[in-house]
């Protein structure tokens, strides 16, 4: 039988799915990993490298959002503890 390759529209959104749900900066450290492993699909699977392009810079801007916010509520509680 043989195994079906996912698209990787598909893996896209998990990746996506898995860095909106980071709450600690362990996990988008982990959530960066499969947007590089993601990365490295893309390019195994020869996704044309304009839509390559496009997809990946907006997977590391999702990343990029979510450590600020990560950040920014660990300020918030910091600060609320003065």
């Amino acid at each position: 039988m043989k195994q079906q390759i996912p698209h990787y529209g598909d893996i896209l959104m998990k990746v996506q799915k898995s860095i909106e749900s980071c709450t600690t900066l362990d996990q988008l450290t982990t959530a960066r990993r499969y947007a590089d492993l993601f990365e490295d699909y893309c390019l195994r699977e020869n996704v044309p490298q304009a839509s390559r392009f496009v997809i990946i810079a907006n997977v590391r801007n999702l990343l990029e959002d979510k450590l600020e916010t990560i950040k920014l509520e660990e300020l918030g509680e910091n600060h609320e503890t003065f």
